[in-house]
């Protein structure tokens, strides 16, 4: 998957396991044999390890089973990759981002914190070189709008190990990769080698097995990096007729890639995408295509990657572990490694058996309910526990606590409480309505009417919020006047509210967010300038849908009588 000129090696990147091996539901016997078969690619690798992207891929996967970490290959390979760093810039060899995702994992499997230091360049590299659109691409080449999904994997994989070492990387780098592969995918679900125009023609870009695991994997990575662990239930069988959606998704499936710009909200954009992909995968998984038949290590760990991460045993009817192990035993040499297609041995056995071991099943967590407002407004990783249901504020400072409700009782609190405890009491809300009973919002619309106007900012947004899932028509006054709120956090709620409200993927036609298209270094009063015309204008909008759908009692009144 490599350019024209590469060694071409079967790179797949890191899996993410959630489960035991003993979950899988193998016999005895045959877990022995998995065992073997584990230990006969291990003592391979130990044998033919040698430096190079290749062999630091071979390096990964044995550390992760236990390898010394001081062996002689071991400190080799991580003074390989520091002498690539020169004047704290990082130049990679010919295999370009591939090099610089595995020397990342690499590291950080040996030891993060040690080698931070060394992290930090390859991270710089790797986000500078991310393409306006999104994607990743072969440095050297400059095509209008290209991306290569396989590139692009190993790229969030690389940043991804940076992230478990500590090393911040910005939201808009995971969100941009996210919405290229949401406006790149095929109309029937899949993923594509090269989907640009003037990509590669033939085979390798059409609809298939590999890069669909491929972008999968890479769509839930982005969206687990943006939202954590908010739970995502889509389809991974066969539907017995047609697909089921949620509010928003049905209108995803409608909107032409060429309209799917930046307005996008994408939380909901992501896991309509992600409905459509694990619906094509259901149907195809058993299937036959030349590009993973030539590469099954390839595509059994990016098939690896998407259960895992999707916490599920079964895609469509198929069980994924035992049959790509049944695969990969059939495939294994007689010394012990397995190689594909134009391939190199080092590199196909290190994937193979981390296929095989699920050997990260310890990077992730069980996916939990996790509550997230409309834009991001309490998503993963901002300092907030990961159950939000299970904190308080003391003193300013988030600790855990005990759930708290129900909701009439929880919006009586949030309407009488003090400043330090607002946060404490909006998380209990959030979470009440969204692992509970989203109808008990119904019969508390008022309320919520007279706490959309409250003075505290962190009220307000609440309100507005619970306004948007209500599911009641007559809260879109509310958010409309919200819209032009002074600050800019609730206009946002509001606008992601009445696009969930009037199920418009799309809202008013302008960015659902108040500040997209703002430059960067706009100053204060160009900030509040923009802010207020977009309020105004999205106010127009929003008041024109209204008045064409709001409830019959409201159009027959008496000023149209007089009018007649």
């Amino acid at each position: 998957m490599l350019g024209p000129g590469d060694v071409r090696l079967p790179f797949l990147g890191i899996a993410i396991c959630l489960f035991s091996r003993a979950s899988t539901g193998l016999w005895a016997a045959e877990q022995a044999a998995v065992d073997a078969a584990i230990q006969r690619g291990r003592t391979h690798l130990v044998q033919q390890i040698k430096p190079g992207v290749a062999g630091n891929l071979g390096l990964y996967a044995l550390v992760k089973l236990g390898f010394d970490k001081q062996d002689s290959a071991v400190q080799r390979a991580v003074k390989t990759i520091e002498e690539r760093i020169v004047d704290g810039s990082y130049s990679p060899l010919q295999h370009h981002f591939y090099e610089a995702g595995i020397a990342l994992m690499l590291l950080e499997a040996i030891s993060g914190e040690t080698h931070r230091h060394l992290m930090e360049p390859i991270v710089a590299f790797v986000i500078a070189n991310q393409r306006p659109n999104g994607a990743w691409f072969y440095p050297t080449v400059v095509l209008p709008d290209s991306g290569d999904t396989s590139i692009t994997q190993y790229s969030l994989l690389g940043l991804w190990a940076a992230v478990r070492a500590g090393i911040e990387i910005p939201n808009q780098v995971w969100e941009n990769a996210a919405r290229w592969h949401i406006t790149r995918q095929a109309s029937d679900g899949a993923f594509r080698y090269h989907p640009f125009v003037g990509g590669e023609s033939g085979f390798v870009n059409v609809s298939n097995r590999t890069m669909t695991v491929a972008g999968t994997g890479s769509l839930m990575l982005s969206r687990r990096m943006l939202f954590g662990d908010v739970e995502f239930v889509g389809e991974t069988r066969v539907p017995e007729s047609g697909r089921r959606f949620g509010v928003l998704d049905r209108m995803t499936e409608d909107v032409p890639a060429t309209a799917r710009k930046t307005e996008l909200p994408i939380l909901p954009a992501i896991d309509g995408s992600l409905k459509k992909s694990l619906h094509w995968l259901a149907i195809n998984i058993g299937g036959q295509d030349a590009r993973s038949e030539n590469y099954p290590c390839y595509y059994r760990y990016g098939i690896e990657r998407v259960g895992s991460l999707h916490g599920v045993e079964k895609i469509g009817v198929h069980d994924w572990y035992d049959e790509g192990a049944d695969e990969l035993l059939r495939r294994q040499r007689g010394d012990g490694s397995w190689i594909e297609v134009n391939g190199d041995a080092v590199a196909s056995t290190a994937l193979a058996l981390l296929f095989l071991m699920k050997v990260t099943a310890s990077t992730i967590s069980p996916v939990r309910k996790t509550p997230t407002f409309g834009g991001g407004l309490l998503a993963g990783g901002r300092g907030l526990p990961a159950n939000l249901g299970q904190i308080s504020v003391k003193e300013g400072v988030v600790a855990e606590r005990k759930m708290r409700g129900p909701v009439d009782s929880l919006l009586l609190d949030l309407e009488r409480s003090s400043p330090v405890e607002v946060a404490s009491i909006q998380a209990a809300v959030v979470e009440a309505v969204q692992l509970e009973r989203t109808e008990d919002l119904f019969q508390h619309v008022e309320k919520l009417k007279k706490l959309a106007f409250d003075s505290r900012v962190e009220v307000r947004r609440t309100a507005c919020w619970a306004l948007g899932r209500a599911g009641e028509i007559t809260a879109a006054p509310m958010l409309i006047q919200a819209l032009t709120d002074a600050d800019e956090s609730v206009a946002r709620e509001a606008s992601f509210g009445l696009s969930i409200l009037s199920r418009r993927i799309n809202g008013c036609g302008l960015p659902l967010d108040p500040l997209d298209n703002l430059a960067e270094d706009a100053s204060d009063a160009d900030r509040q300038s923009h802010l207020e015309l977009w309020g105004n204008e999205s106010a127009k909008r929003w008041q024109e849908w209204y008045q064409k759908n709001r409830p019959y009692e409201e159009r027959d009144d008496r000023t149209q009588l007089k009018r007649k």
